[in-house]
């Protein structure tokens, strides 16, 4: 009876080590996780930010090619008005 006790006692030991064994790593494991939900979580707002500043890039360079047309338009109806104005004064001067 004794030796059975000590064999009980001896295996309840050794479980409750690997219970404990069992608890830490679980702990560890948890804490690693945290990590990288941390981790995970300044990725995604990099990533935002990342993203607003691609869009009001966007938008920066719409603006700008939009601006770039109205100039274009601006100096080519200028240009065709000086034209429009100079060329028939031009054609009376040399060919009259």
């Amino acid at each position: 009876m004794q030796v059975q006790l000590a064999e009980v006692t001896k295996e309840v030991q050794h479980q409750t080590k690997r219970i404990e064994e069992w608890h830490k790593e679980t702990l560890e494991i948890a804490k690693r996780a945290d990590a990288a939900e941390d981790k995970a979580e300044l990725a995604l707002s990099r990533a935002d930010q990342a993203l607003e500043e691609i869009e009001k890039e966007r938008a920066a360079t719409a603006l700008a090619r939009k601006e770039r047309k109205i100039d274009r338009r601006w100096l080519i109806g200028t240009a065709l008005t000086f034209l429009g104005i100079l060329a028939p004064l031009l054609i009376r001067f040399y060919f009259n």
